[in-house]
């Protein structure tokens, strides 16, 4: 039977065992898997056909309320200094299942920080974040295996 979860309420992330606190919307991860084309001119089909190819985490973006002060938001901050070819965090995101207490699904991956954008300022609304990590290798979780 499938799991139902829930919505975003008790979402958890992290980088690096780091909670990002103050998460306001998530966006992925987006997979796709590439295909390989197969043809000849001595088919007698006429038709292409095609192989499974090399998956693709894709992308998780997210939306955070921005806290300068938060642990968390400093250590996304710290990553993005970081030089290249150094150690590629690894992030969870821990879901909560509709169906079960505590703890639902978590899905586990590395990614790179790609993208940070603050937004905001207006006179009625908070500062926010956008983050993008691109996801680098196999994630688990939500994947079947």
């Amino acid at each position: 039977m499938a799991k139902q979860v829930s919505g975003g309420w008790g979402l958890i992330l992290t980088m690096n065992s780091t909670t990002i606190g103050e998460v306001d919307d998530i966006q992925g991860p987006s997979w796709t898997r590439d295909v390989i084309e197969l043809k000849t001119v001595d088919a007698t089909v006429k038709f292409k056909r095609f192989l499974k190819g090399v998956s693709d985490g894709g992308e998780f973006t997210f939306t955070l309320n921005f806290d300068d002060d938060a642990t968390g938001h400093q250590a996304l901050l710290v990553e993005l200094g970081t030089k290249p070819g150094s150690a590629v965090p690894a992030w969870t995101l821990q879901l909560y299942d509709d169906d079960a207490p505590g703890p639902g699904t978590t899905l586990a991956f590395n990614g790179i920080i790609t993208g940070f954008a603050l937004k905001g300022g207006q006179a009625d609304t908070a500062i926010q974040a956008d983050v993008k990590i691109k996801i680098s290798d196999e994630p688990t979780g939500l994947v079947p295996a």
